[in-house]
């Protein structure tokens, strides 16, 4: 158990640390001769080569206690003035905040306590002294003709024009925050200031996009061509939700792309309260209606490829209230494939771009010269990963995030529906809540992870009974069918909602549930782990939870790997728990308590960042035992003759259109393009989740709805640290490559003698005798292993196995009648050519040491599937005809050939096997691994000479010849043996 004292010492150590860790020492802006500008580097403390920034910028400084560069960079094909950017060092994010047409400009930042810092930029335009303000979010002030401004935490004082008396003006006035998130009427128009310098401006009932800009005194509102300058003083403030206002709705009833019709009504209840400075104007279960503008199906798959559907909410019918009209659009399913675009278009996935697709897709070229390993693995990966679904197909109960194209005007509030405190015993709360942990750590390594965020007052029992009534689900155990079930979910063919997640503890104990929420995938999810503190509390049992969102997979140009990001804000993902259970009516009461003692900045295991007010939400749940709950009824999917039609028709529509050089050329043309490009990242919306207790009085203000906080100690030493002790852990997976020496127990094959038999006795009899045998080479191959237990692991792997094969033969001729045998009619020959054997197999690995030793040694056994054939007789490739758009085609009908043609005229024999053997792995490095194997493959003896002249007749003989071949039984089956040596990349 962690005390008090013992968690401020931990949290005032962590601070500690995050003071000592390395910074930025300096930026640079290296300029090449006759060019205008040039790259920005970093250098960083404790780092021998400076970091690069940007390949584009003409000043830069550092900002953000040198955790971030400010940089003015030169302007951008579409745009006449240079941009003035951030950029964040740990990160790699970066942020556009505004055009910056400024000559020679001058820094100057200014950090206020936890608030965002402040920047400063003064220096000339066409003639004229200006100085600029901005924040991390954008720029909001502009002075002409000021003059020796200074900007402290709270004030900014400049000389204006034409004027010799200093003028101060009061920061937030000056950037404008005391307007953010309100409405405001001026001239028969609204107006509404948004923190990313964005407006929005409502004329004629439709609402128009802006950008603004303010002096301290007015606003200058820029929409198109058009600016209009507005007096701050007169701005009338109006009641409501401002525009742009995130809602999460609820469906309440299911969405079928293939079925559904444009014009379909469609209603959905709102989870989260529409929350503005402590009032309450739209309350939980108010229900949106709209209907659905614009859908397009897949079906059989001749017209579209993926699916896309367009809604909108036009009214708000409040509970036992009145009918609002609302202007609401969709801007994100919850946790879904499907994405939105900035119309609101919910855009299906395309089924053949799927990661299971195209990493089948990617086989093709492996069948050019391997025809067997493209028909295995293509039926594998069809058998195994599956179809991903094409339709939008969404059940009730599925939810959504919204947004107010308009704000919504109304004076008309609404009173909570739990009551504010959960327990009398108010002085006692703060001291019990403090004798909590907040900090879960890691089952290997107990390294520090998520925090708490959530404590529950009530059974076990009616908390599993909320979950269960507003859509969460417990999670599997993590067991071979979970996994598999798990890389079929992340390779987009297959909903695991189930999904298991990794084991924390908290104060040395296993959650009592762990339980998520997804709509149809698993790179996005909600997850939560429920723990028992051994407790109680004025009568209740204690229980509490740490919560956060997975939101996506992504690429860190920084880490140069993939990594699972979630939403850092994690006290979005509580407010979200906390209106889900509120909305089941199982919630009596509940209140958020301030825990001074828990860091506000921290990492996890992983490295992820955790941002927090520090507050918990408590809740006082009653018995649950009549939950109001959203029925999941499910939307029709199409039935298996569709389904099969549809699926053969997108994937021939995908060969015939992408499978080819110049479509490929392109697409990766641009994806390259696109990797190495800058590009801004997604917009920051902070701690935007509302709950009923978000107030005015709350320590995280409606001002700062949508704008990131600074850190002004950000952790990044507690995330190194934590990132380095987890380098050990045991990897997931291995990919080899592997090189070494083959050979061959038995060398002889077979001994036939052929009969060539005249059908009329004045034709001579022919007699040949063949013999072959074997010898050693080399082999190479590569495999993928996937340690799915702690002791015993699955491989497939690809071998090519070259040897040597020699052939002797001699040819009798007998005379007919009495005609003797001369010595032209004997001949004998020997050739030696090689012997390629390519092996798909799949082995299982039982070790004999626990996954986290580096020394694994292990046996192997398993089925394998085999192709033999002569060196000099090799496989053909397709025809040119058949390379631009119907390569496959052309592929199976090189496979068909091969398979057809005898194998000394340069056909294959096909044949299965059985694998077995052993090896040794040493981990030299986290990432590398080094191993050893041997194995042994058995399998019938290949009948390369009775294959080829069972059917052989030469065309110069008449038909009257009968073919007979003796075939002496091989003096064994057929092993073959290798010894390899390889590395592995682990992860």
């Amino acid at each position: 158990m962690i005390r008090p004292i013992a968690t401020l010492a931990l949290s005032a150590f962590a601070c500690t640390l995050a003071a000592q860790q390395p910074t930025a020492s300096s930026v640079d802006v290296l300029i090449k001769p006759g060019h205008t500008f040039g790259r920005a580097v970093a250098r960083i403390d404790g780092k021998p080569k400076p970091q690069l920034v940007t390949r584009r910028a003409t000043h830069a400084w550092l900002a953000e206690q040198a955790h971030s560069v400010i940089v003015v960079a030169p302007p951008e094909k579409g745009h006449l003035q240079q941009q003035l950017r951030i950029f964040d060092l740990d990160s790699g994010e970066r942020h556009t905040l505004g055009d910056l047409p400024l000559d020679g400009p001058e820094f100057l930042e200014v950090q206020n306590g936890d608030d965002p810092p402040v920047f400063l930029l003064k220096g000339s335009q066409n003639g004229q002294p200006v100085v600029y303000l901005a924040d991390t979010t954008a720029i909001h002030t502009r002075l002409v003709g000021a003059t020796r401004p200074t900007l402290t935490s709270d004030t900014l004082r400049y000389t204006p024009a034409g004027g010799s008396t200093a003028k101060e003006i009061p920061r937030r006035t000056a950037l404008g925050e005391d307007l953010f998130h309100r409405i405001f009427l001026t001239g028969g128009e609204t107006l509404q200031l948004l923190p990313d310098g964005r407006a929005v401006v409502v004329r004629n009932g439709k609402p128009e996009s802006a950008t603004w800009l303010t002096d301290g005194e007015a606003l200058f509102v820029h929409s198109g061509s058009r600016t209009d300058t507005i007096l701050r003083s007169s701005l009338r403030q109006q009641n409501g939700v401002p525009a742009e206002t995130r809602l999460t709705l609820r469906l309440l009833q299911p969405l079928n792309s293939r079925t559904d019709k444009a014009g379909k009504p469609v209603e959905a209840a709102l989870i989260l309260p529409a929350v503005v400075d402590g009032r309450i104007y739209l309350p939980q279960n108010t229900h949106l209606t709209g209907h659905i503008v614009k859908v397009s199906g897949v079906h059989y798959g001749f017209g579209h490829e993926s699916a896309a559907v367009t809604l909108h909410f036009e009214q708000a019918q409040v509970p036992n209230g009145p009918t609002l009209p609302v202007d609401v659009r969709v801007v994100q399913v919850e946790n879904a494939r499907e994405t939105v675009d900035a119309a609101g278009t919910i855009k299906g996935q395309r089924a053949t771009a799927t990661l299971g697709h195209s990493a089948e897709g990617q086989i093709t070229g492996l069948a050019q010269v391997d025809p067997i390993a493209y028909v295995a693995l293509t039926a594998d990966s069809i058998a195994v990963l599956g179809f991903a679904e094409s339709e939008i197909l969404y059940s009730a109960g599925t939810e959504m995030i919204g947004a107010l194209n308009l704000p919504l005007v109304t004076a008309t509030t609404y009173p909570r529906t739990t009551a504010r405190e959960v327990t009398s015993l108010q002085a006692e709360l703060p001291p019990f809540l403090q004798t909590l942990p907040f900090r879960t750590t890691t089952q290997v390594g107990d390294h520090p992870s998520d925090l708490t965020s959530i404590v529950f007052l009530g059974s076990p029992d009616a908390l599993k009974r909320a979950f269960a009534a507003s859509g969460w689900v417990t999670t599997d155990s993590l067991t071979a069918a979970s996994t598999f079930s798990t890389l079929r979910s992340i390779s987009g063919t297959q909903t695991y909602n189930e999904a298991p997640m990794s084991t924390l503890l908290l104060d040395y104990q296993e959650p009592i549930t762990t339980l998520t929420k997804t709509t149809n995938t698993f790179n996005a999810r909600h997850h939560l782990r429920v723990f028992s503190t051994g407790k109680t509390f004025d009568g209740k049992t204690v229980l509490t939870a740490s919560t956060t969102q997975d939101t996506g997979i992504a690429f860190s140009r920084k880490k140069r790997t993939f990594i699972h990001v979630i939403d850092q804000y994690i006290d979005n993902e509580r407010d979200k728990v906390v209106n889900d259970l509120i909305f089941t009516r199982c919630v009596d009461a509940f209140q958020m308590v301030p825990r001074p003692w828990v860091p506000r900045d921290a990492y996890n295991s992983t490295g992820d960042r955790l941002r927090t007010d520090g507050d918990v939400a408590v809740l006082r749940l009653n018995d649950c035992n009549a939950p109001v709950i959203t029925t999941p009824t499910p939307a029709s999917r199409p039935n298996k003759f569709e389904r099969s039609v549809r699926n053969t028709m997108l994937t021939l529509r995908s060969q015939l259109y992408r499978s080819n050089l110049i479509y490929q050329g392109i697409d990766y043309s641009r994806k390259g393009f696109t990797l190495f490009s800058e590009h801004d990242a997604p917009a920051n919306l902070g701690n935007w989740y509302r709950t009923e207790a978000s107030d005015a009085g709350d320590e995280e203000s409606s001002d700062n709805i949508g704008r990131p906080q600074s850190h002004p100690a950000k952790q990044v030493m507690e995330r190194d640290t934590s990132l380095a002790r987890n380098r050990w852990a045991p990897p997931k997976y291995e990919i080899a490559l592997h090189g070494g020496y083959t050979r061959f127990r038995h060398e002889a094959l077979e001994a036939d003698i052929v009969l060539l038999v005249p059908g009329k006795d004045t034709d001579p009899l022919y007699i040949a005798g063949l013999a072959d045998e074997v010898g050693d080479g080399w082999t190479a191959g590569f495999s993928v292993t996937v340690n799915t237990w702690k002791w015993v692991s699955n491989e497939f792997s690809y071998f090519r196995q070259q040897g040597k094969y020699r052939l002797g033969a001699f040819a009798i001729t007998i005379p007919a009648g009495d005609t003797p045998i001369s010595d032209s009619d004997f001949n004998q020959a020997t050739a030696t050519v090689g012997l390629t054997t390519r092996q798909f197999e799949y082995n299982s690995l039982v070790h004999f040491r626990p996954p986290s030793s580096r020394w694994r040694p292990y046996v192997a056994a398993g089925p394998v599937l085999q192709l033999i054939a002569l060196a000099d007789a090799p496989l053909k490739r397709p025809s040119s005809y058949y390379t631009l758009g119907l390569k496959n085609l052309g592929l199976f009908k090189a496979a068909y050939d091969f398979g057809n043609t005898p194998p000394l005229d340069g056909g294959g024999i096909f044949q299965p096997g059985l694998q077995y053997g052993a090896g040794i792995k040493y981990r030299v490095t986290p990432r590398f691994t080094m191993r050893m194997d041997w194995r042994e493959t058995w399998s019938r003896n290949p009948r390369i000479i009775r294959d080829s002249y069972e059917s052989f007749l030469p065309d110069t003989l008449p038909d009257s010849y009968e073919v007979l071949v003796l075939n002496g039984p091989p003096d064994s089956m057929f092993f073959q043996q290798r010894a390899t040596m390889g590395f592995a990349f682990t992860f």
